[in-house]
């Protein structure tokens, strides 16, 4: 009762105000319709009979009010019916629930995450990145990088990112390097740490070691043995022939690590938009394992930089370099990140490690005003834990790549502030402020980053992934189950 009683006041307010509002604007006008007519009669010496000043000091006042009304309606009619057309499909009725409800199954396997990499402005670990969320750092005035008007532009660089390290790198494995732009070299300069950490990781770990057969079991054939499949992104206007001779160098830096070549194959993709990167994680986990079979690992690596003149003038001739002018626009960055995967059952025990599940992208229709933005990402989670089939009353931790840009970070602020669990000072991790712009090194670098809070705290950490002009993505990282628990677990599978 005291609520309707608080609302019908507060309508009866609102009503009040607009009347007052309308007879001022009233006022107003006529006294400058008033005004005008009069001075005009004045100046021209006219004598205005009985229906002049009916005509022009009435009736024209009130008529051109009623057009203002008239015009002040269509325009937000159609501003309204542009606002509904932002929105996704069902928007304004579809709730969490009913979007849980109406979820994908369970996903049959969970990514289990074996070690993760970094090279990032903010740091080379996920300690130095969360202590660079925590501080709130931000990118700074670049020193050389010039926008079309010759003003410093704000970029996040790797302090020891170095081009010639790159050309050196391809020199001394792939023979004479390209005609590359610097910002290319400093890309591969970023990726070589990051490839070779987790190769030797993969090689320290014996995961393409061939299994050997029981004893009491003779075989004359070998057992089949693990594989790695190497996938890396590069950015979409790198050259065919740059892509090509990325993979051998990929190759040749395996070698080095002591790996079968027979046993490892290499895929590299040219990146357009997370969407596509996100698809491939679900197809995996959309596979069941083969208990029976070689397990297979994966390791998906990104890199890319936007630390250049070219990228600089692509961003601010399409409207989306950060400026004065342009305050959602984008912070050029540059960065490399990779994981190490195994698909694994989610109903198997299997060996500690952390898992990814219930991914969920959205591609289309995506709306980055408040309230609008805040109903689209509600369905998506309810979604996400659907699809994990874990509660979001456990999740400890938000990690996400949301920038300096107010879209972003107001919707990474609402998520956190939303979960009972997650502590309002130390469980947001925004790491976008401080590295800017990742481009294909982002998706991998967020699930590394979320994958290591997940370990370190031992609950459930959600990822968010806001960097995309037109697709936001989620997804829940789950801690490593304790060793101890699970003595006979085969190796190489994770339980969600």
């Amino acid at each position: 009762m005291a609520a309707a009683a608080a609302t019908t006041r507060k309508v009866g307010l609102v009503s009040r105000g607009r009347l007052f509002g309308a007879f001022a604007g009233l006022l107003v006008l006529t006294a400058l319709v008033w005004c005008t007519v009069l001075l005009y009669w004045q100046v021209n010496d006219i004598r205005p009979g009985a229906r002049d000043i009916a005509l022009y000091l009435g009736v024209l006042p009130v008529g051109m009010f009623a057009v203002a009304v008239l015009l002040r309606r269509g325009l937000r009619s159609a501003a309204d019916k542009a606002k509904a057309s932002d929105t996704v499909e069902g928007d304004d009725t579809t709730t969490p629930e009913a979007a849980a409800a109406a979820a994908e199954p369970v996903d049959v396997a969970v990514l289990a995450i074996r070690a993760g990499a970094l090279r990032l402005p903010a740091g080379g670990n996920a300690s130095d990145v969360e202590q660079a969320a925590r501080e709130s750092r931000q990118a700074g005035l670049h020193g050389k990088l010039k926008d079309a008007s010759g003003f410093p532009v704000f970029a996040a660089w790797v302090e020891d990112a170095d081009a010639e390290a790159g050309r050196d790198w391809w020199a001394g494995l792939a023979g004479e390097p390209p005609a590359l732009d610097d910002e290319q070299w400093r890309a591969l300069s970023l990726l070589q740490p990051v490839a070779r950490e987790l190769l030797e990781r993969v090689a320290a770990d014996g995961l393409l070691d061939a299994p050997e057969p029981p004893s009491l079991q003779r075989r004359r054939e070998p057992l089949p043995a693990p594989s790695l499949q190497v996938r890396l992104q590069l950015p979409a206007d790198w050259n065919v022939a740059v892509r090509e001779g990325t993979r051998a160098l990929l190759q040749a830096e395996a070698s080095a690590c002591g790996l079968p070549s027979e046993r490892v194959a290499f895929d590299v993709q040219a990146y357009r938009s997370p969407t596509e990167a996100w698809q491939w994680l679900q197809a995996l986990q959309r596979t069941m394992p083969d208990i029976a079979a070689p397990p297979t690992h994966y390791l998906w690596l990104g890199c890319d930089s936007q630390l250049g003149e070219r990228s600089v003038q692509r961003l601010q001739s399409a409207g989306r370099l950060m400026d004065a002018a342009t305050p959602e626009g984008q912070v050029p960055g540059e960065g490399a990140a990779g994981l190490l995967l195994t698909v694994a059952d989610r109903q198997a025990q299997g060996q500690p490690l952390a898992q990814a599940c219930g991914l969920v992208d959205i591609d289309q229709g995506v709306s980055w005003r408040e309230r609008t933005a805040q109903q689209q990402v509600a369905q998506m989670l309810a979604q996400v834990f659907a699809r994990a089939g874990a509660p979001d009353k456990e999740v400890v931790a938000v990690v996400s790549d949301a920038d300096h840009r107010k879209s972003r970070r107001q919707i990474s602020a609402a998520v956190a502030s939303g979960l009972d669990a997650v502590d309002p000072e130390e469980g947001q991790t925004d790491f976008g402020m401080a590295c800017g712009s990742l481009g294909a090194a982002a998706a991998p670098a967020l699930l590394a980053l979320a994958a290591a809070r997940a370990e370190r705290e031992q609950a459930p950490v959600l990822a968010l992934g806001l960097c995309a002009e037109s697709e936001r993505i989620a997804a829940l990282l789950l801690p490593p189950h304790a060793a101890e628990d699970e003595p006979d677990a085969p190796a190489g599978h994770g339980a969600a």
